[in-house]
């Protein structure tokens, strides 16, 4: 009977198959590395990406602050100069009352009296009323009296003229004495312009459609 030796058969077998296990696991661990690879630097560019977005939406935030903080600015100097315009306004309308008031005294003043002292008694705000108080002195009571009379008749500009006191005084020795006043008078301002009202539109008449 012949025998024949297989173990050098099984053992090439056996390294074959080692060989080939060894290659496919090396295989795999390759494209295992590959893909792992791929994902990292997929990951990384796309954090790139990210910061670099996050930096462009930083100097555009950057930008807009300044633009806002620029708009601000410009918005308070445009405040700023509205209340100085309004301001010198109302000083305008103010000083224009009291110059009309003033010229009105001076015309109705008689030429037998003098003023002593003008003083604005309240300071009103734009298209108010303000009072001044007036002294002086005059021949006689008469001639306060007919200055009275000259601006009460002009109710629209003084609504109301009071008369403190009256008493005699002497300016100079040997000399009639003068009749000393002091009065006060409201002084009516200008008041503001009102917006006309809108005028209220007619309903429109519905036609009626004509018989055929």
């Amino acid at each position: 009977m012949i025998k024949i030796n297989l173990l050098p058969v099984r053992e090439k077998v056996r390294r074959e198959n080692l060989r080939r296990q060894a290659a496919t696991g090396g295989g795999v661990l390759i494209a295992f590395l590959g893909v792992l690879g791929f994902l990292t630097y997929a990951q990384q560019t796309e954090l790139s990406t990210l910061r670099e977005r996050k930096t462009q939406a930083e100097q555009r935030l950057a930008a807009l602050k300044k633009e806002v903080g620029d708009l601000e600015a410009v918005k308070k100097k445009k405040e700023a100069m509205e209340k100085r315009k309004n301001a010198i306004a109302d000083l305008n309308r103010n000083r224009h009352g009291l110059v009309k008031a003033l010229d009105e005294l001076t015309r109705d003043k008689p030429r037998e009296m003098y003023f002593v002292t003008l003083e604005q008694k309240t300071k009103a705000s734009p298209w108010e009323d303000f009072t001044l108080a007036i002294s002086g002195v005059a021949t006689d009571n008469e001639v306060v009296a007919q200055f009275m009379r000259n601006l009460q008749s002009y109710k629209k500009t003084f609504p109301s003229v009071d008369l403190e006191f009256t008493k005699a005084k002497v300016l100079q020795k040997e000399a009639a004495p003068y009749q000393e006043f002091q009065m006060v008078v409201q002084v009516a301002q200008e008041k503001p312009p009102t917006a006309p009202k809108p005028r209220e539109g007619k309903p429109q008449e519905k036609q009626q459609p004509k018989a055929k």
